[in-house]
């Protein structure tokens, strides 16, 4: 699998391998709703901008995937004075689909 984000550890984790059969019954109950309350790569410099601050996501009834995909491109901020700070900015796309497991083994993750 791909590694995927922890913003509360700010880390990167490889995801679980699929639950066994007699747990995919429970997921119509679990609630994967969210707030992401800060991210970010490299220095801060003034007027740099985190896309996903502050974002909450809220899921309805029954189980849901939801997977950001990161770009992080480096960068340079030249201050007035000529002070030059190294840091990264990010965009973010954000895909969000309920899932619906009908007993037996969950789907498999797409793509």
């Amino acid at each position: 699998g791909r590694p995927r984000l922890s913003p509360s550890r700010r880390r990167a984790s490889w995801p679980c391998p699929p639950n066994p059969p007699q747990q995919a019954r429970h997921a119509d109950r679990f609630n994967a709703s969210h707030t992401i309350r800060h991210l970010s790569f490299g220095a801060f410099f003034p007027g740099k901008l985190h896309p996903l601050d502050g974002v909450s996501k809220a899921t309805g009834s029954g189980a849901a995937e939801m997977r950001y995909l990161l770009k992080v491109v480096p960068c340079a901020h030249t201050a007035l004075d000529g002070t030059v700070t190294p840091s990264s900015l990010f965009s973010v796309t954000e895909h969000t689909r309920q899932v619906q497991w009908r007993g037996g083994s969950p789907p498999p993750p797409p793509g």
